[in-house]
């Protein structure tokens, strides 16, 4: 009796793009999601669309609806577990969307206004397991909760080992244990333990050729594991991904 070895079959997958000629609102694709309901969900920087795998509905500021998403380059989109999306604009602050109630609510910085978003910068935007919306901007890192729409702030304080590293913080991700990892413009990652309230930053990341000053996304992944991307230095075309491991 004979044995062989059995080759592997690429699974095949068909691949249908989706373009403004088929009723997106504009080509220029900035996030998107699946909500509970398998609504597909595209932000692009025209506004916000729902599609049900045949047609489009548009959330786009016009004359009948004012209140609507406006034009703009938007950053980030989640959608927390009362099924409101929140989006991260790069100029106008952030957005609210009750997908029941068809409305949108509007976050802006206000000068002297501490209850107010740091900055309308926004650069990343995630959701913890309690409900509060975190948003990372220019200016520092802002902690929102909805039920209240009152705000914490977090910034950098030069010789305080407490505070984040950087006030400029440019990725963030809340892990499985709900603490929050925060990629600002130093060198190093920032870890915020939820049930401490304490910052940990420089975090060694043991990579002489990693370089968070360039980092483009951070996740959670599988194990608890954090994975960081960035553009390498010497080559800034190509992709260098660390993990990080868990600790105690």
């Amino acid at each position: 009796m004979h044995s062989y070895p059995q080759l592997s079959v690429a699974p095949q997958f068909d691949f249908r793009q989706i373009i403004a000629d088929q009723g997106l609102s504009s080509n220029a694709l900035c996030s998107m999601l699946q909500d509970k309901n398998g609504f597909l969900w595209f932000l692009t920087r025209q506004g916000l669309d729902r599609y049900d795998g045949y047609t489009f509905k548009k959330y786009c500021y016009s004359m009948d609806h004012p209140d609507y998403l406006v034009s703009g380059d938007y950053d980030d989109m989640v959608q927390d577990s009362q099924g409101i999306i929140w989006i991260g604009a790069n100029e106008t602050g952030v957005w609210s969307f009750d997908p029941v109630a068809e409305s949108f609510k509007h976050y802006l910085h206000e000068p002297g206004n501490s209850n107010s978003v740091s900055d309308d910068g926004t650069t990343s935007i995630t959701v913890d397991k309690k409900g509060k919306v975190w948003i990372a901007n220019y200016k520092g890192l802002d902690e929102l909760d909805p039920r209240t729409e009152n705000f914490k702030h977090f910034y950098h304080l030069n010789g305080d080992s407490s505070t984040i590293s950087n006030s400029f913080v440019k990725r963030i991700c809340t892990d499985d244990d709900d603490n929050l990892w925060i990629v600002t413009a130093a060198p190093g990652i920032d870890y915020f333990n939820s049930l401490t309230g304490k910052m940990i930053h420089h975090f060694n990341y043991g990579s002489t050729e990693f370089s968070t000053d360039k980092a483009c996304s951070v996740s959670s992944g599988k194990n608890n594991n954090i994975w960081i991307g960035s553009t390498m230095p010497a080559e800034p075309h190509f992709i260098c991904i660390i993990r990080i491991t868990p600790f105690d």
